[in-house]
């Protein structure tokens, strides 16, 4: 998409900032969001360039829709579904996870992906 390290490092912030404030609305402990099932994950998930879910956000970065993106990957991504699943959660504990809002516009977008993220980050994280 063209941004440099300090916009991805901060994005990433962003998303793990809004985990912990969910863990923590639904009673575990925030700090499980930094341990290896929290900020492992993500890191492991976001920076390999053979994952699966990095793939699908790097086309869907290059314009093209999520569902357009499955398709050229074709294999399974939970990171979708994890999205869907993150804002349901975020929905029932009341917890404002704006980032988390934002990547759900970009999957259910049937424009363009880049648009979206692109006004997010005009708007300032």
């Amino acid at each position: 998409m063209g941004y440099g390290l300090n916009t991805k490092a901060a994005l990433l912030t962003k998303a793990l900032e809004e985990i912990a404030d969910l863990i923590g609305a639904m009673g575990g402990r925030k700090h499980t969001a930094y341990e290896l099932a929290g900020l492992g994950d993500l890191v492991g998930t976001s920076l390999c360039p053979d994952s699966r879910n990095r793939t699908l956000g790097e086309y869907m970065g290059q314009g093209l829709t999520a569902k357009k993106a499955l398709k050229k990957i074709k294999q399974t991504t939970e990171g979708i579904d994890a999205a869907r699943c993150l804002l349901r959660l975020a929905r029932k504990h009341k917890v404002d996870v704006p980032f988390a809002k934002m990547i759900g516009r970009c999957i259910e977008t049937t424009g363009n992906p880049k648009n979206i993220l692109h006004n997010y980050l005009l708007k300032g994280l």
